[in-house]
């Protein structure tokens, strides 16, 4: 990893990663060894904020915070094993996550009373499928993956999603009630998909 082009990549939040990074080895917090590892925490706890702030505003927007706790459930879950694209600035990831999540709530909300529900999600779940099976895993910025170690997540995110969907088909089957949030699980996954897509929109 060539950290000197990592620090200029991407916004400033991003770059405060690195600078507390840089911090922690000079003051003898952390060996040099740690470096990457101190970088990636932090993109970690930037992300958690991120996320708590869109669930936080989404449910203030439909008046249910489990819909979009489901949402963030489906796609977090699954995005520890597929990896992911990242934006290049906060602000982007924070109004493409927003923004889709809204759209997640929507329809997690109203497809139920038009009689779509099991149209759409079954629609979802075979597109990320066949995206999940072709691109996952991605590799993050501040770690690359070894030839085993991609296998070794291929098979653990296949798996992984195969069982969230055979629990989503079982709710939609046999607990209609509960089918706006099985949906909203399926929408956060899709979103997953769709951040495994090379579509180069975070540059």
């Amino acid at each position: 990893m060539n950290v000197d082009l990592l620090r200029d990549e991407g916004d400033e939040m991003r770059k405060t990663s690195y600078r507390i990074a840089d911090y922690f080895i000079e003051n003898d917090f952390a060996d040099k060894g740690d470096y990457s590892r101190i970088v990636f925490g932090m993109e970690v706890l930037k992300t958690a904020v991120v996320q708590l702030t869109v669930v936080s505003i989404a449910g203030l927007v439909f008046g249910d915070i489990l819909l979009a706790l489901l949402f963030f459930i489906g796609f977090g879950f699954t995005r520890t094993f597929a990896g992911g694209f990242h934006m290049d600035t906060l602000l982007k990831c924070t109004t493409i996550t927003l923004g889709f999540l809204l759209v997640s709530m929507f329809v997690s909300e109203y497809t139920y009373y038009f009689g779509e529900v099991h149209v759409i999600n079954t629609l979802l779940i075979m597109v990320s499928l066949a995206v999940y099976s072709r691109f996952a895993p991605v590799e993050n910025h501040n770690r690359s993956l070894s030839s085993d170690e991609k296998s070794k997540f291929k098979g653990q995110t296949m798996m992984i999603v195969i069982i969230m969907y055979v629990l989503i088909v079982g709710e939609l089957l046999f607990v209609a009630e509960y089918d706006n949030y099985a949906t909203a699980v399926n929408m956060g996954m899709t979103f997953e998909a769709f951040t495994l897509l090379p579509l180069n929109i975070g540059k």
